[in-house]
């Protein structure tokens, strides 16, 4: 349990340290795999969100915007 709660705090720490780069890294990652089934989730906490990178994915595809 100690091992969870300590990687739990340092997942808190670089979460706040985080510049909002991290969809961007994620959204590079998938580029490769446009217009390929993918799924993605909600962030809980200290997770990065994958939204802004699914959106730019999804928009890639159908040629409109995320949402229309």
């Amino acid at each position: 349990m100690e091992a969870r709660r300590a990687a739990f705090a340092r997942r808190k720490q670089a979460h706040a340290a985080q510049s909002g780069a991290s969809a961007g890294v994620l959204s590079d990652v998938l580029a490769g795999y446009r217009g390929a089934p993918v799924a993605g989730f909600m962030p809980i906490g200290t997770e990065i969100d994958p939204s802004p990178a699914l959106a730019e994915g999804l928009s890639s595809w159908t040629g409109r915007p995320a949402g229309d």
